[in-house]
């Protein structure tokens, strides 16, 4: 039986069993050679279009078919590279996080009088970021009707082609290759038509290299160092958990799996730092009477549990190539059985070396003494079961997954991911955020609303209240077992749903401070 890789500082935190405060959804890394992958090489139409079948490539770095590295060119419409077109005065542009997809603004140039004149008009400079009109809302901001003003990063336009703007050779602006990235809203701005000729997107074509620079900036703004130290990782024990590459592996799984809208982006990182306490913990530690054993708890920094879990090692056995890997993922799948009280368990566990160990209390025990203390130490030993081998190798990996693989939500008969409906949820004409993360949460944690009234739900206007039943002066309106509340402590009115009340998520406290959180850092 092979022997786990070891980390540079590896940790299981506790493995006698339990949930983390907060890390109790639906009921690492190898060296870091081998776990850095390079961004892949495909590319897909739209800073946030589409889900395909991706792969995690596991230990060998290599894609194992049917991923994104496997698509090429000529599964893109319109993929031909496109000619090199000036931009000029009144030319169309678009965002990513335009509420409203009729609402395109036209550049105009600063001094006309200096500028090169073509056919259309007078040609644009990389300093020509006047908008003639402004936007009509942003996604990522709440929405609304109202008007939004970008505010450009570097105050230029951007190009993918260093011979253009990231030198003194050419300062043009051209359609195929140039951009402008909004730090006010994390959106990405680019041209619909030069100006000269009325050409869409869609006809113009875009380089592969384009939309991989696209899809990298919104990671970039959203998933970074700064970010994370705001909501209270310490990213030092981040890296020392999940490698020294774990920042950059993050937003490349995130890529994989196609989680590219800024407001799926923020939920989904708040619900990682709720689940994981803020990057910490990727396995759950639950105490006495918390209802988790060794065998049943989840893992992962969204804590993967029972059959969500299985499904995660059956993923991974479909998309890693043929080796050891593959081969331990298959026992694991194998060890999944029922237990007397009708929970799915893993019993299957693998040896690791003693030095493994003893790298790994050293990790847990800074866990213990500095993040939680019910983290275990005394009871680690040399047996590594299904939820310790997902935390140690796939704790961001399986995450992702869970938010923009699995299809967790059926609304109208459509299965989706909880990252599709998210990004339905901004295509809406009333959008939303608070009420869309709160629904997020739910299929997180457990619901008692249908899946389609939390569709519904999402797009009501007013936010849904929910109360802490046992805070002083707060008291849901039917905070009885009758009420629909039972006995959780989070009571939650859906004024627009008939004034209907029912239970919120447990620890909704601690989730939504993560959301207000990285709302007002983004």
């Amino acid at each position: 039986m092979p022997i786990l890789t070891t980390l540079g500082l590896l940790f299981v935190a506790g493995l006698c069993g339990a949930v983390l405060t907060g890390c109790d959804s639906d009921n690492g890394n190898k060296d870091d050679e081998v776990k850095q992958k390079d961004m892949v090489d495909g590319a897909v139409k739209g800073a946030t279009s589409g889900v395909a079948e991706q792969s995690v490539k596991g230990v060998t770095g290599q894609d194992a078919g049917g991923g994104i590295a496997n698509q090429g060119a000529d599964s893109i419409p319109g993929q031909s590279e496109a000619e090199d077109t000036p931009a000029v005065s009144g030319a169309l542009v678009v965002c990513t996080c335009m509420q409203e997809k009729t609402s395109e603004s036209k550049m105009i140039v600063k001094e006309p009088g200096s500028s090169t004149i073509l056919q259309g008009g007078a040609q644009l400079g990389y300093k020509d970021i006047q908008f003639k009109e402004v936007f009509k809302g942003c996604s990522s901001r709440g929405g609304g009707s109202g008007s939004c003003m970008p505010e450009i990063e570097g105050e230029q336009w951007q190009s993918v082609n260093a011979k253009q703007m990231n030198s003194n050779e050419d300062k043009t602006v051209y359609i195929a290759h140039s951009y402008m990235f909004c730090t006010a809203g994390g959106g990405l701005i680019w041209l619909d038509d030069d100006g000269q000729h009325s050409q869409t997107v869609e006809d113009q074509g875009r380089s592969m290299e384009f939309h991989r620079n696209f899809e990298s900036k919104i990671l970039e703004y959203y998933v970074n160092e700064k970010t994370l130290t705001a909501l209270g990782w310490d990213m030092q024990l981040f890296k020392e958990s999940y490698g020294n590459n774990a920042l950059n592996r993050l937003r490349q799984v995130m890529f994989e799996m196609r989680i590219m809208n800024p407001e799926s982006i923020k939920m989904f990182i708040a619900t990682m730092d709720h689940e994981s306490k803020h990057g910490a913990l990727a396995i759950e530690i639950a105490k006495s009477g918390d209802g988790y054993t060794e065998t049943t708890r989840g893992a992962g920094l969204i804590q993967v549990t029972a059959e969500s879990q299985k499904a995660f090692f059956e993923y991974l056995y479909r998309t890693l190539p043929e080796g050891n890997e593959k081969k331990e993922i298959g026992n694991y799948i194998n060890g999944y059985r029922k237990n007397a009280s009708g929970n799915l368990e893993n019993t299957y566990t693998i040896m690791l070396t003693d030095d493994e160990v003893e790298k790994i209390k050293a990790l847990a025990k800074y866990k213990r003494d500095n993040v939680y203390q019910d983290v275990d130490v005394d009871g680690i030993d040399n047996l590594l079961n299904a939820s310790e081998y997902i935390e140690r190798n796939y704790a961001l990996e399986s995450a992702a997954w869970y938010w923009g693989k699995m299809m967790k939500v059926n609304v109208q008969g459509q299965g989706m991911t909880i990252n599709q409906f998210v990004e339905n949820q901004t295509k809406k004409p009333i959008y939303n955020s608070y009420n869309t993360f709160y629904s997020t949460q739910a299929f997180v944690n457990g619901k008692e609303f249908s899946d389609d009234a939390l569709d519904r739900i999402s797009g009501f206007p007013n936010d849904v209240k929910i109360v802490n039943k046992t805070d002083p002066g707060k008291k849901c309106a039917k905070d009885n077992p009758e009420g629909g509340c039972g006995d959780r402590p989070y009571c939650l009115t859906v004024p627009d749903e008939v004034d209907r009340h029912s239970y919120a998520p447990i620890n909704w406290d601690d989730r939504e401070e993560s959301w207000e959180k990285i709302i007002n850092i983004n």
